[in-house]
């Protein structure tokens, strides 16, 4: 015999209240005094006796309303054998709502060996213990294997394989899942795929909300204002099921990033502040390029030309030329190649692509770079690619740092931060219609009042416990 709340056990010796209280009750017997010998008939010897036994037979009684009672809420189960389960925790609406719990409360008392998802194994757990076990168990979209001797507890989300000696399930609605499927442009962005229907969502830091958009089917996170040592949590409010709802997202640590300009006095506050300088170094040799170690943001104030030892490094380099020079022309109709991704991918919004500075005069770069200003005579400002990185060359002095232009610059130099991620793999649509329809199971949902089972140890312990009582109660008023 095994007992599914042992604990109660301990109340055992509750059972020898009725015979203290019987006891304590006992009096010493103290001489009657009988006037005279008429009365001695009244006390009979064989009632004396009868009432005897009548009390020893309701105490037996009374104990036995205790002993019922404790033993009844002790879950005693006389079952030999183990049954086997398979407990699917896939994602979709595991350890949501009480589906789990319901199906288990309805299960006959007894041991079970456990089997999830995942592969964990847990054997010989009493009934009562199985959900405590299970409530905080993490998921798992490991596949399930079909056994033809174990039963399967599933809320028939994901496919059931067929094979299983039986499938319990609950009894719910079908489900519409949407599920976040992560993409990124240059500055960030996150999609949901599926069922793409206007959402709400939001991000998240440390339980505060940063940001909220509202009836949307995708939306862009600017890098810049993100830090790179929090994790910001990202939620959408698409559907009910929660796995494939939530990314938590981080941001690696920027690279340093080094002011350098000639030791010719430039006005360099512009700069820094724009572009968020740390460091700020006098260039006084090219030596001083080899001296770099860690890959770095360089912005190069003051030079009209590009650094050779630069052109093949994996610096991140903005290179912007003195105010004045001899050989610089004037020029005119000035343009931006709207078509680069440069404009899509780092403006702000769209509609600031199409601002651009436009210089009165400027030197003219090399064709073989990428262009972004065109004018009439050639281009004068772009990027020069090469095998390790990109170099970003103008050929005029800004005037105003704070212009989109120059923003879109610094999120350009931003680019290579890279975003870890940590989201549920898609665990797609709700198979609960077709898993009823090919595979078939068993639904044990609890509807309304639950009638007296007389399986339940626990019930026939209550059960028993009113029937010593009413026998008490009788035996007491007749005799």
């Amino acid at each position: 015999m095994i007992f599914e709340s042992p604990a109660i056990l301990w109340a055992l010796p509750l059972a020898l209240l009725p015979t203290l209280i019987h006891l304590m009750g006992k009096r010493p017997r103290k001489p009657t005094p009988i006037p005279s010998l008429m009365w001695l008939n009244t006390f009979k010897t064989s009632e004396r006796r009868r009432q005897k036994v009548r009390d020893l037979i309701v105490l037996a009684l009374r104990t036995l309303i205790i002993l019922s009672i404790i033993l009844g809420l002790s879950r005693p189960s006389f079952e030999t054998t183990t049954q086997e389960l398979v407990i699917d925790n896939h994602p979709g609406l595991w350890n949501q709502g009480s589906w789990l719990k319901d199906i288990i409360d309805n299960l006959p008392p007894g041991k079970y060996n456990l089997t999830t998802r995942d592969g964990a194994r847990f054997e010989k757990i009493v009934k009562t213990n199985i959900y405590p076990l299970l409530r905080q168990w993490p998921s798992s979209i490991m596949p399930l294997k079909a056994d033809s001797n174990v039963i399967l507890i599933t809320p028939a989300f994901a496919k059931i394989p067929p094979g299983f000696n039986g499938v319990i399930a609950p009894i719910r609605d079908s489900i519409a899942n949407s599920w976040m499927v992560k993409s990124r442009n240059e500055r960030g962005a996150v999609q949901i795929s599926g069922n793409i229907i206007p959402t709400e969502w939001k991000l998240e830091l440390n339980g505060k909300r940063l940001i909220e958009w509202e009836d949307v089917s995708e939306v862009t996170i600017p890098i810049q204002s993100l830090q790179y040592d929090s994790i910001y949590a990202l939620t959408m409010f698409a559907d009910s099921v929660l796995a494939d709802n939530r990314a938590m997202l981080s941001l690696s640590k920027p690279r340093d990033r080094w002011l350098v300009a000639p030791p010719s006095e430039i006005k360099l506050d512009r700069y820094k502040k724009n572009f968020s300088c740390d460091t700020l170094i006098r260039y006084t040799s090219k030596k001083l390029w080899t001296t770099l170690q860690d890959p770095k943001t360089l912005i190069l104030v003051g030079f009209d030309f590009i650094p050779q030892d630069l052109m093949n490094s994996s610096h991140n380099v903005l290179v912007f030329p003195s105010s004045q020079k001899a050989n610089r022309s004037d020029v005119s109709g000035v343009m931006p190649a709207i078509e680069k991704p440069f404009y899509n991918d780092f403006f702000i919004a769209p509609s600031l692509r199409y601002d651009w500075p436009s210089p009165s005069n400027s030197l003219l770069i090399d064709q073989d770079l990428e262009p972004l200003l065109k004018c009439n005579e050639g281009s004068i400002a772009g990027f020069y690619k090469h095998n390790d990185g990109i170099v970003y060359r103008q050929g005029f002095s800004p005037l105003d740092l704070d212009h989109p232009y120059y923003k879109a610059l610094n999120m350009w130099t931003l680019r290579d931060r890279r975003i870890e991620w940590n989201i549920q793999n898609e665990i797609g649509p709700d198979y609960y219609l077709q898993n009823q329809r090919i595979v078939g199971f068993q639904t044990q949902a609890i509807t309304g009042t639950k009638s007296i089972v007389l399986n339940d140890p626990m019930q026939i312990g209550l059960l028993l416990a009113l029937v010593f009582a009413l026998i008490a109660l009788i035996f007491v008023k007749i005799f």
